[in-house]
Order: C-alpha cells, then sequence, then structure tokens
C-alpha cells in the first residue's frame, strides 16, 4: 500500500474545513490532532475568514523594507563616473567625496559589487598555483650524487681585492659545511 502525500496548504484546508462544520469539540483537540499550536490553529481560522482559500497559501517572508540598500541615484552617480574615468572603486569613492561631501557614499566593497554587478569589471584570471616541492633533491640517492654551489655576494678584502664566498654542499653534508673562497663568480671559474 502506498503512502499518504499531503501537502502542507491541505491540511491547513482539512484544519479550517473540520473546524468550520464543528466536527471536533475544541480548536485545541483539532490543534493536538494537527500537531501545531492552538495560536497557529487560530492563525489559519481567521486567514480562511479574511481572505478565503488563498489565506491558507504561504506568505513571502522577503523584507518589505531595506534600510541598507544603496538609491538608485547613487548607482547611477557611480556607473557614470567609471564610465567616465574607467577607475576602481577605490578612486571613484574618493572622486565622489569630493566632489558631494553632503553625501555618505557606501563603502569600498558595496562599490566594488555595484560594478561587478553591472559587469563594469572585467574578472582577473586565477593565478594557478604551483604545488611546491618537499623534496627537491629526492632522486639522489647517496653521497656525492649531486653537488650544490650557493655565491652568497661578494665583499672587498684588507688589500682591496673581492672576495666572492660560497657554499659548495654535497647532499648528504650537513648544512653548514664545505664553505670556499672563489675569485669570481662567473660560471667558468666556478
Amino acid at each position: 500500500m502506498p503512502w499518504k502525500e499531503t501537502r502542507v496548504p491541505n491540511e491547513r484546508m482539512k484544519l479550517v474545513v473540520e473546524y468550520d462544520k464543528n466536527e471536533a469539540e475544541s480548536m485545541a483537540q483539532l490543534c493536538r490532532k494537527y500537531g501545531i499550536s492552538r495560536k497557529t490553529g487560530y492563525k489559519w481560522w481567521s486567514r480562511w475568514q479574511e481572505e478565503g482559500l488563498g489565506g491558507l497559501a504561504d506568505r513571502s517572508r522577503a523584507p518589505l523594507h531595506h534600510p541598507q540598500q544603496v538609491p538608485l541615484w547613487e548607482v547611477q552617480a557611480i556607473l557614470a563616473a567609471r564610465d567616465r574615468w574607467g577607475w576602481g572603486p577605490k578612486k571613484l569613492r574618493v572622486l565622489l567625496a569630493r566632489k558631494h561631501p553632503d553625501i555618505n557614499w557606501p563603502a569600498i566593497s558595496t562599490f566594488e559589487q555595484i560594478l561587478k554587478d553591472q559587469a563594469r569589471v572585467i574578472p582577473r584570471k586565477k593565478r594557478r598555483r604551483v604545488p611546491p616541492q618537499t623534496q627537491p633533491l629526492a632522486h639522489c640517492d647517496g653521497p656525492n650524487a649531486l653537488w650544490c654551489c650557493d655565491f652568497k655576494g661578494h665583499f672587498a678584502t684588507a688589500d682591496g681585492q673581492r672576495c666572492y664566498p660560497c657554499s659548495r654542499l654535497h647532499n648528504g653534508a650537513p648544512p653548514g659545511r664545505g664553505r670556499h673562497r672563489r675569485e669570481s663568480n662567473r660560471h667558468a671559474t666556478a
């Protein structure tokens, strides 16, 4: 036997019709039967009496007033400034605040959102992230298999010559060992 499918408006209709025909002794009994509070039962009963069948439908929960909404004339001023100068939200806000200091302009993030909503901003390509190499020298299987050389820059010695210190390490050596002095940092002599 299949399940009986009921919808909320149908259950509301059954509630008010049953209460209207006086089949139940009281609203409290009906509300216990349908698993709702008495306050909710009376609410649907009063809507049924005032509006008829349309009163049993769900009403919109959207707010009627948006106090933080940017007025249309501000949006148009922002878009006109963007079209004229082509600047971003930071500069546009500073410009409009200087031209009209008596107006409390929205935040920079709101400017960004307005420009994005009106397709006045070209989104940048996301940079591809290269995964970090946790073990770049993993292919070396023993000491002296790979040597590393790191030039540390140069400095002048007491006799006026330049010294190019470098660190040469093989893959198995502990750090801090193998520092050598070179005459130049060119590849041919290194």
